[in-house]
């Protein structure tokens, strides 16, 4: 199984503009206001930080993913522990996603039809994915979806600009610590990149790995930005900080000339393939992951296994929105705290030896 350069590119950019449309916008609106896009260049900041780092470790042990390397690195006391908490971080995010798509499509799409239907159909259609053809399936779906996803998720920033009002903005940078807190709210889904210590494995040229990720990490901050100041714009910070999808809302409320209207079910169509990618993708890392940790050489059967973890998961928290798992200092741990260790360690052992 390989992937090419723009395939992790487009692999990349869908996860930014699948966690930064679904679950970062609204409750970052709810700390930062009008300050929502200071929030998106210091989240972007962070997480080509931490993206940086994750694709220099991976670099560093070639052809190798972090089942494989954290046990090289730090041992296989500490190594095999740290390998194991990242499969169950991923196997979190999973949740995080799966629990935000669910209530996105039952509250604004299919309002009759019931959570488990509709979790079932998502969790058949990660099975198929890496079923399939594990990543090399996931790769190319990315590079058909991501650029029309592109499209879709710039295009409508300039249909609704005759609504927007500049003095909704102001005052700039009003308080200190709301601006904080929504940044460190981004930087969850901005940030959550840690997927690449598994797949950079499995590039045909690695060597081509940071300018995939850091172009990817660019253009999602670029696009948070721009969407967080057009929501701003068009509904203002107090009307969009009560939103529980302003974005969406934003999409519905484009209408020119009283022709072009409901273009918020084209930029759904799109958003839900590119969160079926997000979601395949880390059920086959989640499941890749266990299978090299355990040894066992079929990972297909660790991923019906996988699935069905994930669907009884699901069941027992179904009570639970997503934003009760939004918790900032997981996400420091994974996408910067352990990878900076990481390299550090190898560093050390570099000059050493």
């Amino acid at each position: 199984m390989t992937i090419s350069k723009s395939q992790l590119f487009w692999m990349i950019f869908i996860s930014e503009i699948v966690l930064l449309t679904y679950f970062a916008l609204g409750p970052s609106l709810k700390q930062a206001k009008q300050d929502i896009w200071i929030t998106y260049f210091l989240a972007g900041g962070g997480a080509a930080i931490g993206s940086f780092l994750m694709v220099k470790v991976s670099l560093l042990q070639p052809n190798k993913t972090i089942m494989e390397y954290s046990q090289l690195i730090l041992g296989k006391w500490l190594g095999k522990p740290i390998a194991l908490a990242y499969i169950c971080f991923w196997f979190f995010i999973m949740m995080i996603m799966l629990h935000g798509t669910v209530d996105f499509i039952k509250t604004n799409l299919l309002y009759q039809t019931p959570a488990i239907v509709i979790m079932l159909l998502e969790i058949v259609l990660m099975l198929y994915f890496n079923l399939a053809g594990g990543i090399t399936t996931i790769g190319r779906s990315s590079q058909v979806i991501g650029p029309l996803l592109f499209i879709a998720a710039f295009l409508p920033l300039l249909l609704n600009s005759h609504h927007m009002d500049l003095h909704q903005l102001l005052p700039v940078y009003e308080e200190g610590e709301p601006i904080v807190k929504g940044a460190l709210i981004v930087f969850c889904f901005a940030g959550e990149t840690s997927v690449i210590m598994m797949i950079a494995a499995f590039m045909k040229d690695t060597n081509k790995a940071v300018s995939s990720v850091m172009n990817a990490i660019g253009f999602g901050t670029m696009w948070g930005v721009l969407m967080s100041v057009a929501v701003i714009l068009v509904f203002g910070p107090i009307s969009a900080a009560d939103m529980y999808h302003p974005q969406f809302m934003y999409m519905k409320s484009i209408s020119i000339l009283n022709f072009i209207q409901n273009f918020d079910l084209v930029i759904t169509f799109f958003l839900q393939f590119g969160i079926m990618i997000k979601l395949a993708y880390h059920l086959f890392i989640s499941s890749y992951g266990m299978a090299q940790l355990l040894r066992i050489r079929n990972w297909h059967n660790v991923t019906w296994s996988m699935a069905v973890l994930l669907f009884i998961c699901m069941l027992l928290t179904s009570d639970l929105s997503y934003e009760f798992y939004i918790k900032p200092w997981i996400f420091l741990i994974f996408n910067l705290a352990i990878p900076c260790l990481l390299w550090a360690v190898q560093q050390v052992k570099r000059t050493f030896t």
